[in-house]
């Protein structure tokens, strides 16, 4: 009778370990979507939970998982919105006091101090803009310059002119004046693109031969370039024809270069 009821109990447990584990799995493999167990963070632009001491994650794809897959990391994000509110107090329109190296005239002299603090834009913008200078000034200030190559070390008195950023906003880094004559302007996207968008695909397409990478996409000037290679004694690499050339002896060769 003892033993009738220790096998009981241990197929009560396999059965309560089991059915937690299952539990487990469709809770993190099918997360709740419902309002009452998410809010949304309208700046963040993610689904976070209430609750701080778990959150779904994005985790990268794996090989048994193209898309990727969500998991459940216990306090993971549970200061992700302290974070993120003291990102937007960066204001972008203020500059701030950023220590900058002071570069010497020549490879022999150096300065002194090495650095200086100047007003430098470093707030926070929304991808694709960067926080940049929309006033700037020049200002000098005093340092000393010494010759390394000179014996005797004599210090000179110099100003040394450094940027300042005055005012700030979030602008594109790149801007159209930035694209060249074969490209067009993706003001969304804050960069340059090639008009003939057709023919880099072609490029693309037939990069690759005989598995070894012959030509590639210029994105500058929009054209499809071959990739050099050493071509060894008596050879030539001719870029039009993307292979190496047998330069002409003064013999007969299908193969020469003329």
């Amino acid at each position: 009778m003892h033993l009738r009821q220790q096998i009981i109990t241990f197929c009560l447990i396999i059965s309560v370990s089991w059915a937690d584990s299952i539990h487990t799995f469709y809770r993190n493999r099918y997360p709740p979507s419902s309002e009452e167990d998410y809010y949304y963070n309208e700046d963040y632009h993610e689904t976070i939970p209430k609750q701080d001491t778990a959150a779904f994650v994005p985790n990268p794809p794996s090989s048994d998982d193209a898309e990727g897959r969500l998991a459940r990391e216990a306090g993971m994000c549970s200061n992700v919105n302290e974070i993120h509110r003291s990102i937007k107090a960066l204001d972008c329109s203020k500059p701030v006091l950023k220590t900058v190296k002071l570069r010497p005239p020549a490879p022999n002299f150096a300065i002194v101090p090495s650095v200086a603090q100047v007003k430098r834009c470093a707030g926070h913008c929304n991808h694709p803009r960067s926080c940049l200078p929309s006033k700037t000034s020049t200002i000098r200030i005093p340092v000393y310059k010494f010759d390394k190559s000179n014996v005797t070390n004599k210090q000179t008195c110099v100003e040394y002119e450094l940027l300042q950023h005055e005012e700030c906003r979030c602008k594109c880094a790149v801007e159209s004046h930035h694209c060249s004559k074969h490209q067009t302007y993706d003001a969304n996207n804050c960069a340059c693109s090639c008009k003939v968008q057709e023919e880099k695909h072609k490029c693309l397409e037939m990069q690759f031969s005989n598995m070894e990478p012959l030509r590639y996409w210029d994105d500058l000037t929009c054209e499809c370039k071959c990739i050099p290679k050493s071509c060894g004694r008596l050879r030539v690499w001719v870029p039009s024809m993307c292979r190496c050339m047998q330069i002409p002896t003064g013999e007969e060769d299908e193969n020469a270069l003329f």
